[in-house]
């Protein structure tokens, strides 16, 4: 299961149809709201990629990627989604985990596709 999270829907929208673009056929959630995001990963088993928008009202990338990892889910791979790359967030979530990846906006079909074809 794959799990968007993003405060605009917009965003939300248009992954959704990337993903189906690139053929990739895992059921979806998505949530707006960066908390109800985080819960449902914590306690849903199913979920393997998490697609985190890095800046959102009340929230970041960064606390919603410590929240996965701090609840033990190390088994999530999870890919940072922002408007532009800063070296300051690199090295942050490199600290936390280097496997998480950012990616700028907006997404690529190739690079999702072969991140969730390898990961799932």
């Amino acid at each position: 299961m794959i799990v968007l999270i993003d405060d605009s829907e917009i965003d939300i929208f248009i992954n959704r149809k990337l993903l189906e673009v690139g053929g990739l056929n895992f059921p979806i959630e998505s949530f707006l709201n960066p908390n109800d995001g985080l819960d449902f990963v914590l306690n849903n088993p199913k979920v393997k990629v998490v697609l985190i928008d890095n800046v959102m009202p009340g929230s970041s990338g960064f606390r919603i990627a410590e929240g996965i990892r701090k609840g033990g889910r190390h088994d999530v791979k999870l890919s940072i989604l922002t408007a532009s790359i800063d070296p300051r967030d690199v090295a942050k979530f490199d600290e936390l985990d280097p496997t998480i990846q950012l990616w700028e906006k907006p997404l690529e079909v190739r690079l999702l596709k072969n991140f969730l074809s390898a990961q799932i």
